[in-house]
């Protein structure tokens, strides 16, 4: 029975929890257990339920709510944890993250956000390229990053954070931009040959994916792009005038389908959108 001292912190109330479980997951171990069918308000036991259960979790709208101690609850290792958890909320180094964006206009040029600080670059010379016009083109995204220091969090955060971002351009871009994930399906693929006059296609059950070098994806500043800036737009070229509502000098968005389209992270993208700097709300991309 796990003594009822809540051991989550008033001040660690706005700490993502994926993050937070993925630091207990570290330092306690194990793979967890319920006892129960899943659900929230079903505690969740580490490293396992019974006698090993050094703490136990409970949930409140996908967020961790409580942890509890455990029969085997250790209080050095919590203390330990308890620095560590203390440093995530603090902060950490800032730093630029980098990652491998498509787009269905390809990316000639670059450009930098002044208060966003995302920076657009053209993929690698050697980088991978679709040989047709309606394709998925890749382009190198640059966002802003904090640093932990603890790698299973870092790449959680790098991943978070291209999704973010990824969202907000694909919001205010007539252009499609999307993202690989982790996981990727398989699928049947159709490949045709390179000579095209031969009749002999080939299929192949495939992972989708993609790579190029695009050198450290964790980087204490943005790339120097050796290409020119990419043309810029002022909102009244970018977006036609029929698309404005009133005078706030932003395109006609229905903002519930805005929200549902970007995921459960809509309204936060959304707040990210509406605080960047005027003359970064009113360009565009091709």
């Amino acid at each position: 029975m796990a003594i009822a001292e809540n051991l989550l912190l008033p001040s660690w109330k706005n700490l993502d929890s994926n993050e937070l479980r993925l630091l207990l997951n570290e330092k306690i171990g194990g793979n967890g257990q319920v006892d129960g069918d899943m659900a929230e308000h079903v505690p969740f036991y580490l490293p396992m339920a019974g006698d090993t259960c050094q703490i136990e979790i409970k949930y409140k709208n996908k967020k961790i709510n409580s942890i509890l101690q455990g029969k085997a609850f250790d209080l050095d290792k919590w203390s330990e944890i308890s620095t560590l958890i203390e440093g995530l909320v603090s902060g950490g180094q800032r730093k630029v993250g980098r990652q491998i964006c498509f787009s269905t206009k390809r990316v000639d040029g670059y450009w930098r956000g002044t208060h966003s600080n995302i920076q657009i670059c053209p993929p690698p010379e050697n980088a991978p390229l679709p040989n047709e016009l309606n394709a998925e083109y890749p382009f190198v995204l640059e966002f802003p990053f904090v640093q932990s220091g603890i790698n299973r969090i870092d790449n959680y955060r790098l991943g978070r954070e291209h999704r973010r971002y990824s969202r907000v351009l694909n919001i205010i871009l007539f252009s499609h931009i999307q993202f690989l994930g982790m996981r990727q399906k398989k699928f049947w693929a159709q490949l045709w040959p390179k000579d095209v006059s031969s009749d002999s296609v080939e299929y192949r059950w495939a992972q989708n994916g993609y790579f190029t070098d695009i050198g450290d994806v964790f980087g204490d500043g943005h790339s120097i792009p050796s290409e020119l800036p990419a043309r810029v737009f002022s909102s009244s070229e970018y977006y036609l005038p029929q698309t404005f509502r009133g005078d706030l000098d932003l395109p006609r968005f229905d903002s519930g389908s805005l929200m549902r389209n970007s995921s459960h992270q809509g309204e936060r993208l959304w707040q990210k959108y509406t605080m960047m700097s005027s003359s970064e709300r009113q360009c565009g991309l091709h």
